[in-house]
């Protein structure tokens, strides 16, 4: 029965049409090739040296991209390599403490390979403690970094890292010094650090220590995860600073 019925819609659909219908062909899906996104697995790398020696540690990354995670710093020969780099023109940044900053415009269309030679940084500027001092960091200051391991990101050298101004403090005597940032903007978030010592994130911020008569300290303000700010980003700031006397010693 079930075969009449199947022959007797065929004969009507051909005596309809002359031609067996269409829609009584089975549907077909229809696949559309769609273009796909390109990958971009680019890698920028290199080296970084100061007076034909290898600087190790120095950061190099990309700003602008509104994105995390595009920056590595130097393995002890002074090379880098930036995995993952994104088609197109970049702005490469390379920096370390004691060194001016170099920032430069590539374009990427394959793998780079681009080397750096850095400068001496510009001398600290003085500070007498008790003071109080406005400025303004810029994406390409001095880039600063401590070693502080109970900060965030703490990580032998290469945490809190940063563009920074810098100011040299010359101790009269033993002590705690105690440093406060301040600056406007919810969304900057900043941090006062020294090569040991360091702290984040909102203002006020105050990082306190001790020292000893006689030392030195070469201490900087910095923004932090700069390299998630557009290009031409700034920090105004203001900086003040103290000499806390040391705690008796109980005898």
């Amino acid at each position: 029965m079930q075969k009449e019925i199947y022959a007797f819609i065929s004969l009507f659909l051909v005596s309809c049409s002359g031609t067996p219908s269409q829609s009584a062909l089975p549907s077909q899906p229809t696949f559309v090739p769609v273009a796909s996104i390109p990958a971009t697995p680019y890698i920028v790398a290199g080296t970084v040296q100061a007076g034909g020696v290898p600087v190790a540690n120095a950061l190099v990354d990309l700003l602008g991209t509104g994105q995390a995670g595009h920056y590595t710093f130097t393995r002890s020969d002074g090379s880098f390599r930036l995995v993952g780099t994104p088609q197109g023109p970049i702005v490469l940044r390379t920096g370390k403490w004691g060194f001016q900053t170099q920032v430069v415009r590539i374009v990427v269309d394959g793998d780079v390979i681009h080397n750096v030679t850095l400068e001496p940084g510009n001398v600290p500027q003085p500070l007498a403690i008790g003071a109080s001092v406005g400025s303004v960091v810029k994406l390409d200051d001095t880039i600063c970094m401590t070693s502080d391991p109970g900060v965030e990101d703490g990580d032998g050298g290469l945490g809190l890292v940063g563009p920074c101004k810098t100011f040299l403090l010359t101790i009269p005597q033993d002590g705690r010094l105690v440093a406060t940032a301040r600056w406007l903007g919810k969304d900057m978030y900043m941090t006062v650090l020294t090569p040991s010592h360091g702290k984040c994130c909102s203002s006020p911020l105050t990082l306190t220590f001790p020292v000893t008569t006689g030392s030195k300290v070469e201490l900087g303000v910095s923004i932090h995860a700069s390299d998630m700010l557009p290009l031409g980003a700034t920090a105004p700031f203001e900086l003040t600073t103290t000499l806390e006397p040391s705690a008796p010693v109980d005898r």
